[in-house]
Order: C-alpha cells, then structure tokens, then sequence
C-alpha cells in the first residue's frame, strides 16, 4: 500500500545531495561506501555515482578471521539511478 503522506513529506524537498556515506557491515569484514549521492523530489529520482562494498582486511587476514571457508567480495556499481512515480 502506498503510504501518501511520506511522499507529502519527499514533495516538499527539491534537491539533497550527499558527497559520501560509509559505514561497517554487522560482521565488520566489509565496508559499505556510496558516493555522490543525489535526491531529487521533483524528478522523483534517487542517483548514485558509485556503490562500493569493500573488504576491511587483506586476503590472509580475511581468511584468518573467519572460522570456515568462505569467499572474499570487492564491488562496485557505477551510476546507479532509482526513479520513482
């Protein structure tokens, strides 16, 4: 169900812009980074220039702090656009 008075709340504000937001994923193996990031009401669109999910430690280091085998991520996603109506 779409909730009308959080758009109310999102028609009143024309543009937000944030240069960076960071911040530890639960387990603290990565980081999760999003750049330039761009909020505007009246073109109902949400951009982002990069997506970053980084590891906090190198390879060995990542291996040894796990108990089990697991895999190492490193990703980035350029340009990313929501659109909303």
């Amino acid at each position: 169900m779409l909730d009308r008075s959080r758009l109310l709340i999102l028609q009143r504000v024309v543009n937000v812009n944030v240069a960076k937001i960071a911040w530890p994923s639960p387990n603290g193996l990565y980081d999760y980074i999003a750049e330039n990031i761009s909020l505007n009401s009246i073109a109902g669109t949400l951009s982002v220039n990069q997506i970053l999910i980084s590891p906090r430690l190198g390879e060995n280091a990542f291996v040894n702090a796990i108990p089990t085998q697991d895999d190492r991520f490193n990703f980035s996603f350029n340009n990313v656009v929501v659109f909303w109506c």
